[in-house]
């Protein structure tokens, strides 16, 4: 059962309930901790808990997260810039690293058949085109997730999201732009043009 409150577990106490999470994306492990200690069977995680998946292991709870969006509260969030959000490929739901941390993987989508859409996408463990399809709150276009190296979750994984807290790391921006439809065409270009030679 989702709660919104601390007042809600009273109620589920109240009436026999003793499987509840927080209904709110938990962003933080004070918070994560604090709901742990009252009893939550799962959590819901947000950026930037979802770039610490190493340390969510340790807890005896279901963790949750939506991993097709950025998971950004306000417009102006930073991570509203999509690619260092909190997301995760279908490839990289097999991974060690995210498997063992994620128990259930829920989609941000805006009716059941884009949800079952991407369902199937992610049981697949594949998708081949634009990263925006998949993960629309990643805004840039043109960014091919088949160009996307597969180190790229583990390098996501654990980092903290520095970038968002004036670290030097950028490596989601830099792998990116690497990874754009028009650059991808040009090296197929220059690769054709090279062999043809």
């Amino acid at each position: 059962m989702a709660i919104n409150t601390p007042t809600d577990i009273v109620r589920c106490h109240q009436f026999g309930i003793d499987h509840y999470f927080f209904s709110f994306p938990i962003r933080d492990f004070y918070t994560l901790n604090y709901y742990v200690s009252l009893g939550v069977c799962a959590a819901r995680i947000a950026p930037p808990l979802t770039h610490y998946l190493s340390s969510l292991v340790a807890y005896d709870i279901e963790i949750r997260a939506y991993v097709n969006s950025s998971n950004a509260v306000e417009p102006d969030d930073p991570i509203n810039n999509g690619i260092v959000g909190g997301w995760f490929r279908p490839e990289d739901m097999t991974n060690p690293i995210v498997a063992n941390a994620i128990q259930v993987a829920e989609f941000d989508a805006d009716n059941i058949e884009q949800e079952q859409a991407l369902w199937r996408i992610y049981t697949k463990g594949e998708w081949p085109g634009e990263l925006y399809y998949i993960v629309p709150s990643v805004h840039d276009k043109d960014i091919l997730n088949r160009a996307l190296p597969p180190e790229f979750v583990e390098r996501r994984a654990n980092c903290g999201q520095r970038c968002q807290r004036g670290g030097e790391c950028h490596y989601c921006s830099l792998i990116s732009s690497f990874a754009k439809l028009p650059i991808m065409k040009k090296i197929r270009d220059l690769k054709d043009n090279s062999s043809g030679e």
